[in-house]
């Protein structure tokens, strides 16, 4: 759009939503899990690159990052919930703007009684915020999400033994070590995120875990657990040459499943803990239904299983935090970072005592959508095409779109936002422990958020007659780089593309950065302030010059605010 004064308007709208949002948002004391959606024009064919075009643009003020504002009080219990309250606007909402922006994190870390702590984010008891913007106006709701851990918590006074993402000070004993393993499969806090499920529609909270708790997204209220009504997929395998079935129950699941544009299913991974055999990956598609009794009932059906075994032994048990999802494709990506089972119900949390295991490499599994099973098929899942590549860790994956090769195949795209080692999620200095988010020194030695890493996977759909695939294939790994206008390298997380270009080809990533500064500017500080970071894939791609621009995208909690 052009402007006064011959200047160019271009995604504007997209910029200031995030901002705005992002504005509103930090004022909260929950830790933002995913950022605002974005809405953006998708690009389906790659113009010819000029050598000036902007390859990153960070959105911030060094100017405004003289203060911290407070940053530790946001990892603080807030205990208030509030209905429909109204807050002040600086400046002026777009009236196109309206709607319901929905949070989903933790709200209490301590137990009532002040006898234990969880020291890792993701821990804390799940608390729902709601921002209702209408006619330029903003009303805030917050409630804890009530769930059977919360009423647990609430009526003891005490944190109730489970397995957890962090520590827990002081640490479990041996009693409530066990307790912690037995109650695993009725443990429901899902503080990380929340999704809307294929189907009805129906709004979830969710976690790491197999938990789907129901809520309202108009009064945050909770209903129930919706897995607890579910078709099974777990106990499919055999033994004895396939006379006994092979127990199993699943115990992790990832925190960001993906709704399929075509379908409409909620797409996920589970793993299957089994008695003999290790582990097993199911990617499953449900849809929440009406049951003939008139309560929700989920329905799931295998699109795919994996013996991990076969990647690694049989003590291999993968931590997964999200997966990809294409037009005809999903991917699991297998990182050599492992979960030690034996050790995740000891207090120290299953988080930080992950082991990395370079050697092994990474592997991608990708199964063909068109080849799930029915509904109802008691049969494990076809088997995956397997791609390997060099070690490397990501807790998000950003994007997947397929193309045409000039051979009849297909190949696949996947975008993560990596890391070449997982410091992150279990270094000293890793993101979300609140011990080094709660003490400045301790936060200026925070890892660096994570790059762009490109995968590329070819020979997938071969035509009818082509000779069979090798069992496993290589992967090609690219790192695009993260350069601004003066060749400075930046990195983000918690990263988007527009909803409108799914599932083709995606040029643009959003994320954001809780540095103040790119690496190379002077003294980083870790905290409120941080960027919104703007990728051009296409232009890292063909080495363009990079672009900056700034402003100001931080914000302090303010009297009357959001707790």
């Amino acid at each position: 759009k052009k402007m006064p004064g011959g200047r160019t308007l271009r995604a504007c709208r997209v910029q200031t939503l995030v901002l705005c949002v992002s504005s509103v948002h930090s004022l909260t004391c929950s830790l933002v899990r995913s950022p605002a959606h974005t809405v953006t024009a998708p690009c389906r064919a790659r113009p010819p690159v000029r050598a000036a075009r902007p390859m990153l643009v960070a959105a911030q003020d060094p100017a405004a990052m003289d203060t911290e504002r407070g940053f530790e009080h946001w990892w603080d219990d807030a205990d208030e919930e509030v209905v429909d309250r109204q807050l002040s606007v600086q400046g002026t909402i777009p009236p196109w703007l309206r709607g319901r922006l929905l949070r989903n994190g933790p709200g209490r870390w301590r137990a009532p009684d002040g006898s234990r702590t969880y020291l890792h984010a993701f821990d804390g008891l799940a608390k729902l915020a709601s921002f209702h913007i209408d006619d330029g106006r903003v009303t805030f709701s917050t409630q804890f999400l009530r769930t059977q851990f919360y009423a647990n918590t609430v009526s003891t006074g005490r944190l109730p033994p489970s397995i957890t993402t962090g520590p827990v000070q002081p640490a479990w004993s041996r009693k409530e070590q066990v307790a912690a393993s037995l109650t695993a499969t009725g443990f429901d806090n899902t503080p990380v995120n929340i999704h809307r499920m294929g189907g009805s529609g129906a709004w979830v909270a969710v976690t790491d875990a197999p938990p789907l708790v129901s809520f309202d997204p108009v009064t945050l209220q909770a209903s129930g657990r919706l897995d607890l009504r579910q078709t099974p997929i777990t106990g499919r395998s055999r033994l004895l040459g396939g006379l006994l079935p092979s127990p199993g129950y699943e115990l992790f699941s990832t925190a960001h499943p993906q709704r399929h544009t075509a379908t409409g299913e909620t797409l996920n991974y589970h793993l299957e803990l089994r008695a003999l055999g290790g582990g097993l990956a199911h990617i499953a598609a449900a849809k929440a239904v009406q049951g003939d009794d008139g309560r929700m009932w989920l329905e799931r059906r295998l699109v795919g299983s994996l013996p991990l075994s076969t990647i690694a032994s049989d003590s291999y048990y993968p931590y997964v935090h999200s997966i990809a999802v294409s037009k005809h494709f999903v991917v699991l990506p297998l990182y050599p970072l492992q979960i030690p089972l034996g050790k995740i119900a000891n207090g120290q949390g299953f988080l930080r005592q992950l082991e990395w295991r370079p050697d092994q490499g990474t592997t991608l599994a990708v199964w063909d959508l068109r080849h799930a099973l029915p509904l109802n098929s008691t049969s494990l899942g076809p088997p995956p095409v397997l791609f390997t590549a060099p070690a490397a860790w990501g807790y998000h994956t950003i994007g997947c779109f397929e193309e045409s090769a000039p051979d009849g195949t297909t190949t696949l795209t996947l975008d993560v936002n990596a890391y070449s080692s997982p410091d992150i999620t279990n270094g000293p200095h890793g993101y979300a422990y609140l011990p080094n988010m709660r003490d400045a020194q301790l936060r200026a030695k925070q890892e660096l958020d994570g790059g762009f890493l490109r995968y590329t996977l070819p020979g997938l759909s071969p035509p009818p007659g082509a000779p069979p695939a090798a069992p496993k294939r290589a992967a090609r790994a690219q790192w695009l780089p993260m350069l601004d206008a003066a060749g400075r390298a930046w990195s983000f997380e918690l990263v988007r593309i527009s909803p409108a270009a799914k599932p083709g080809r995606h040029r643009f990533a959003y994320g954001h950065t809780g540095f103040n500064q790119p690496q190379g500017a002077g003294p980083r500080v870790f905290g409120p302030h941080g960027a919104l970071v703007k990728m051009d894939a296409d232009a890292a791609l063909d080495g363009a010059t990079a672009g900056h621009a700034s402003r100001d995208v931080s914000t302090g909690a303010a009297p009357g605010g959001a707790p």
